[in-house]
């Protein structure tokens, strides 16, 4: 089968949706299909490679992704719907040859890029990462199927999903590469910035963006070291509000805290191990892939309630899950564990999450699904 696997942002940003995607281009050549990425890039930045051997088709195409931090919320929303309606326009012309020969298109993106199905005689599917406004349905439904990942799908209404062909699939961990293990000393070391082998270390791994409002957390930070607890702030990934971010974390928490940019699944997962709490305090995530590596790990977490944080989790956390939004109560929760070193307790064999065994099994349930869907089509059911 060939697959093309289109996201227009895997050059710019790496997020669970594009670690989602260059998983599962690695896991469709594993099987035997010919897979291979479509993305968009800055024709005026220098060449970067992916993280991957599967091909991947470059689209010429610009996108202001840092200068969105200089916008309010309302407008870098404009800006992102902006470039992904005109990415569909770029990707028809540049990647029509392409387009045309895949038996399979598995889009990630806003809904209005289902457009290109209009270039696209085989299948495209569409994947679905959280709730949808009622006034993209139709963009959906344009899809000849639907993903819905992390369990999104109880985020929609029955009258909806009775209406498109759709699964629901796990993200998945990529456990041998995250899992318990003793820290690396030097890193450990490097972690702490010197201010001590005793000093605890707290991690966020994410993007640095406006959904996981990583300024909350550096605001929580400065609290809980104002009551009196030592510790360094450890920030793990890149976005358009890194520099904003950095400026803040500076003011508030001078040395002690550290931005290592993007790192390499491998590092990540060795600074995890590293660190002794993982936090994170978005509004609302559905199913953040850094929290499952996090606990995989067997790290202490600390993150809200919303989406499918609590079954990520489980009913026994080794963290605590705190309300959404109430900053009091995830301070409460960082001083808590903090001053009673509740973290020390590491789980030998790390939480079990919720998903499937691996990412080979997405890859073949996908396969599966497609090969369904067409049958269907053409049995016109």
């Amino acid at each position: 089968m060939k697959i093309r696997i289109v996201n227009p942002l895997l050059l710019y940003n790496r997020g669970g949706a594009e670690i989602n995607d260059l998983n599962l281009g690695r896991e469709f050549r594993g099987l035997g299909h010919e897979a291979s990425h479509i993305t968009c890039v800055d024709p005026r930045r220098p060449p970067e490679r992916l993280p991957t051997d599967t091909p991947v088709e470059r689209v010429s195409m610009t996108y202001y992704y840092r200068r969105l931090e200089q916008l309010g919320l309302l407008a870098s929303k404009v800006v992102r719907n902006i470039f992904f309606a005109r990415a569909v326009g770029r990707i028809m012309r540049q990647q029509r040859q392409a387009l045309e020969s895949a038996d399979l298109v598995l889009l990630t993106g806003k809904p209005r890029m289902t457009r290109l199905k209009a270039a696209v005689p085989g299948l495209l599917v569409h994947s679905v990462r959280g709730r949808t406004a009622p006034r993209n349905y139709p963009a959906l439904q344009r899809a000849d199927g639907l993903i819905f990942w992390g369990g999104s799908e109880r985020d929609h209404p029955e009258s909806f999903l009775s209406t498109v062909r759709h699964i629901v699939l796990f993200p998945a961990v990529e456990t041998q590469t995250f899992f318990p293990a003793p820290a690396k000393p030097e890193l450990r070391a490097e972690l702490q910035g010197g201010l001590g082998p005793d000093v605890p270390v707290v991690v966020f791994v994410g993007r640095l963006d406006n959904v996981n409002r990583v300024d909350r957390i550096i605001d929580a930070a400065k609290a809980v070291r104002d009551q009196g607890h030592a510790f360094r702030l450890v920030i793990v990934g890149d976005g358009n509000r890194r520099q904003a971010l950095e400026a803040q974390a500076r003011e508030a928490l001078g040395d002690a805290v550290s931005f290592m940019g993007l790192c390499g699944r491998e590092r990540v997962a060795d600074v995890l191990r590293a660190s002794d709490v993982f936090v994170m305090f978005p509004e609302w995530n559905n199913h953040p892939i850094a929290l499952m590596e996090a606990v995989a790990t067997g790290i202490y977490a600390i993150a809200p309630r919303t989406g499918r944080i609590p079954d990520i989790m489980g009913p026994k956390p080794f963290g605590e899950i705190v309300p959404v939004n109430e900053t009091e109560a995830f301070i409460q929760a960082l001083a808590s564990v903090l001053a009673q070193k509740a973290y020390a307790q590491r789980p030998r064999n790390g939480a079990s999450t919720r998903r499937l065994s691996s990412w080979q099994d997405n890859a073949e349930h996908i396969v599966a699904f497609a090969e369904r869907t067409r049958e269907a089509m053409r049995a016109g059911v």
